[in-house]
């Protein structure tokens, strides 16, 4: 999971310019109980300033979902399976820019 993270937000260009920190986190169903793995972004002006594994709990914003939440957030731009906390619209505006950058069709 990182290891998409890691070649992903690089490539992404926020609207507006946020700035700010956001963790974001894959639910993996586990024997007892579920687990995450995901990674902590920080966005300056619109860009990716640093990433690192894990979840930062001083984080800006949060973004969480299950694998199922992540497909469609990230392929067809829908957010209905994924979760946000903290500054949401900078935690949309993270999905949005994968989605954009990763599977929308070029203009």
């Amino acid at each position: 999971m990182r290891g998409g993270f890691a070649l992903a937000l690089p490539q992404l260009r926020l609207r507006g310019e946020l700035s700010g920190s956001c963790a974001l986190a894959v639910e993996l169903d586990g024997a007892d109980e579920p687990e995450a793995a995901g990674v902590t972004a920080r966005f300056a002006r619109g860009r990716l300033a640093s990433w690192e594994p894990g979840f930062a709990p001083d984080a800006d914003a949060r973004a969480w979902g299950g694998v199922d939440g992540w497909f469609r957030a990230v392929i067809e731009g829908r957010l209905d399976g994924m979760a946000a906390a903290g500054d949401t619209r900078l935690a949309a505006a993270i999905l949005e820019a994968l989605h954009e950058r990763l599977f929308a069709p070029e203009e």
